[in-house]
């Protein structure tokens, strides 16, 4: 569904079909009794999805762990903001909960937040981190609406990181937070994110965020196109499990080009053939 960008609608119509991808998919994935659920069946499934794609994630960073293939010590972190599906709802109207007439399909769980490259965006947030040595890499990630700060969610991301004894954390200054900070510390990373007040940090793993984590957001856009524009569906817990199967599909991809020896980072090629 991602891959292809499809809707769910979409994703059933596209599975009931005969043709060579439709049965090969079939094939693949064991459906009870050889039956395609229903839409409905696929909408709630994807609102429940969240959970067991974070442990795909996690599972997917392990495999790249125990191929001694990246290092977790130093890792960056940030946010892409992605527009929300559907129309926009003004803040004076969604401060006052009130609906506009005549005016349908909008993401009641979205959120608006300005950024200095974007400017407003009415939608939700992307947060991952990622490594900074050679294979650039979403270790861990998550997503929200916009409303929630970014230190707010790396927060509760941070705890779920391997403990190393010495490393480093790169952020910009929407991180700059002291519980974060400690938070960080407890997994062994020093948090080194700029100041509100104009401050850069020192060292080589703030330096390497921006060609790091940005180009990272770059390949994953030219992956998944839609999500450069708008996200094709609505509904914070369904964004949710859309945005984060969409990073466990860029770990697949990334593990399939180094088994078939290919430069790993293809990952654009290999989901638009899908």
């Amino acid at each position: 569904m991602v891959a292809k960008n499809l809707s769910v609608r979409a994703l059933y119509d596209f599975l009931i079909r005969d043709d060579p991808d439709a049965c090969e998919i079939r094939d693949t994935i064991a459906f009870p009794e050889h039956t395609i659920p229903n839409r409905r069946t696929f909408d709630r499934r994807l609102a429940k999805w969240k959970e067991s794609a974070f442990l795909y994630i996690q599972q997917a960073t392990f495999w790249f762990m125990l191929h001694k293939l990246i290092g977790i010590a130093r890792l960056a972190v940030d946010r892409k903001m992605i527009a929300s599906f559907g129309k926009l709802w003004h803040a004076k109207d969604k401060n006052a909960g009130r609906i506009p007439p005549k005016v349908r399909n909008i993401d009641r769980t979205a959120s608006w937040q300005k950024s200095r490259y974007c400017g407003w965006v009415f939608g939700h947030g992307l947060d991952v981190f990622v490594t900074i040595g050679k294979l650039v890499i979403p270790v861990i990630a998550s997503a929200s609406s916009l409303c929630i700060h970014e230190n707010v969610v790396a927060r509760e991301l941070v705890k779920k990181l391997p403990f190393v004894q010495k490393g480093t954390l790169g952020a910009d200054s929407a991180y700059e937070d002291q519980e974060l900070a400690k938070d960080a510390f407890q997994t062994g990373r020093i948090l080194k994110a700029a100041a509100r007040r104009g401050m850069i940090p020192t060292g080589k793993t703030y330096k390497r965020r921006k060609v790091t984590v940005e180009p990272f957001f770059e390949r994953l856009m030219l992956a998944f196109p839609q999500l450069r524009y708008k996200l094709p569906l609505k509904g914070e817990q369904r964004v949710v499990g859309y945005l984060l199967t969409a990073i466990f599909a860029y770990q697949c991809a990334v593990i399939l080009n180094i088994l078939t020896k290919k430069p790993p980072l293809e990952v654009t090629h290999f989901l638009h053939f899908l």
